[in-house]
């Protein structure tokens, strides 16, 4: 976890931020089924931290992150390089784009250096990676805990 003061999440906060005019009209539709501040609340994510978003592709919980760290947090939006991100560059780039705390990682997350992450999330994707290869899921998480 992180070291040095971070402030608990502000669900309310959140929410409202969410709720901004600039986010796309998509994004906020998925909203109230997901239940992000809960959700992130819920898991201890705090404002200050760094998150990674694993397997972010094209990136809805990685903006919802972006917004619960603030401006004094930063979030790694991790992606394997292959057609499913090359077809969301745009959604990716435009993300990226309106959120100047998020990185996008193009690459393993062995590459993500050691210790630099506070909290991490993989969401309605770890099926992709256990399913084919149990023992390579095994090796995924062991790379996230690393991180």
């Amino acid at each position: 976890m992180a070291s040095g003061a971070v402030a608990q999440l502000d669900i309310a906060a959140l929410a409202s931020a969410m709720d901004n005019p600039g986010r796309p009209a998509a994004d906020k539709e998925r909203d109230s089924n997901r239940k992000a501040p809960e959700v992130l609340s819920f898991l201890g994510l705090e404002a200050g931290m760094t998150a990674m978003d694993l397997i972010a592709i094209g990136g809805w919980y990685t903006e919802v992150l972006s917004y619960a760290v603030g401006d004094s947090g930063k979030v790694i939006m991790q992606n394997n390089p292959g057609r499913f991100v090359d077809n969301n560059m745009e959604i990716i780039n435009d993300r990226l784009s309106r959120r100047s705390n998020i990185e996008h990682h193009l690459g393993p997350v062995s590459d993500v250096a050691a210790g630099s992450v506070d909290f991490a999330l993989t969401a309605l994707n770890f099926h992709d990676v256990h399913n084919p290869n149990p023992a390579a899921a095994q090796s995924f998480l062991g790379q996230i805990a690393t991180a």
